[in-house]
């Protein structure tokens, strides 16, 4: 059989074989490319957000940095370094504040619910976010401690601000807090607005931190679903609070890195940490122990391994189905 003959008879099935892969490589070319495009088009859009939200926060920072620095001096000048020598409790309202026994002559500081719990006597006192009515005005009213009123470094102003009304009629003092997640942790809080990562115990941390006390010691910061010392449950989504204690994660992470740099010489403990286990030193009183052996045994999120955004979600998500057990 002649080599002409042979390529005679292959001719068709071969020319329709390379037309056939011909348009398989340009259909993968056409998809790649169409990949490729829309890849672009979705980081291009992400980087447009993130410029946008980065200008946003600087022009916030540029028009407001006049008042914060008049509002956090008037309200923080006499605190600088205040509490040098002594011990301050800070007081969150997580189900573990009711095994909390007072320690003598230390300062305490409350926030949002405290001002219905009765069996500590509060030295000061911060809520800053009042996004509906709260239910707690007239116990605020009744507190015989010093009332600060947190205010949002936002422009405009966010509608979880107390009114000027409200503040006058409680005698408060305004402050200035950062929103979040803070991206800064400035050490004068004098001219720069409090840290915050969706819960107001951060700004009272770095407002106590500033004060440079011996001890700090945080007490019912449970950073939990499972609700507050009053045995109410938390009411928001769970989707909703994931992100929201996602961020309270880190920002405790950032808070620690923070305060071993700046204030190396203040001690921190948690007595009868929840989810903060191994974060700081950890205390225990001995009803807690009794009553809660399970929590205490189990392996803490912070300890001496570096953190990452995966283990925090994991940590949160094995969380959230003990306690919906």
């Amino acid at each position: 059989m002649s080599k002409k003959f042979v390529k005679k008879v292959l001719r068709t099935p071969y020319n329709a074989w390379r037309r056939k892969l011909e348009d398989i490589i340009l259909s993968s070319n056409q998809q790649l490319y169409e990949r490729l495009d829309k890849h672009h088009e979705e980081r291009m859009a992400d980087l447009f957000n993130y410029i946008n939200e980065k200008t946003e926060r600087l022009s916030e920072q540029i028009n407001l940095q006049n008042e914060i620095a008049a509002t956090n001096t008037a309200a923080f000048e006499e605190y600088k370094n205040k509490y040098s020598g002594q011990e301050i409790v800070v007081l969150g309202a997580g189900p573990s504040l009711n095994y909390y026994k007072p320690i003598a002559n230390a300062i305490h500081i409350g926030v949002n619910k405290l001002c219905q719990y009765n069996n500590i006597e509060l030295d000061y006192y911060f809520t800053q976010d009042f996004v509906n009515p709260s239910p707690f005005i007239n116990d605020i009213s009744k507190l015989k401690c010093k009332v600060f009123l947190g205010i949002i470094a936002s422009l405009p102003p966010l509608d979880i601000n107390a009114s000027e009304s409200l503040s006058a009629r409680l005698n408060a003092t305004r402050y200035y807090f950062d929103r979040s997640p803070s991206e800064y942790i400035c050490t004068d809080i004098r001219f720069h607005p409090l840290m915050d990562f969706y819960t107001v115990i951060f700004p009272v941390i770095h407002f106590a931190l500033y004060t440079n006390p011996k001890s700090i010691y945080l007490v019912g910061c449970d950073t939990s679903y499972s609700g507050y010392f009053t045995n109410e449950r938390i009411l928001a989504p769970k989707s909703k609070m994931r992100y929201i204690f996602f961020q309270r994660f880190l920002g405790f992470k950032k808070l620690k890195e923070f305060a071993q740099h700046y204030y190396p010489d203040t001690n921190m403990y948690s007595i009868n940490p929840v989810n903060l286990r191994g974060l700081f030193e950890d205390m225990y009183t001995d009803d807690y122990i009794v009553n809660n052996k399970k929590n205490i045994d189990q392996s803490p999120l912070y300890g001496d391994w570096e953190i990452t955004n995966e283990m925090i979600s994991q940590f949160i998500t094995d969380h959230l189905a003990e306690i919906s057990e």
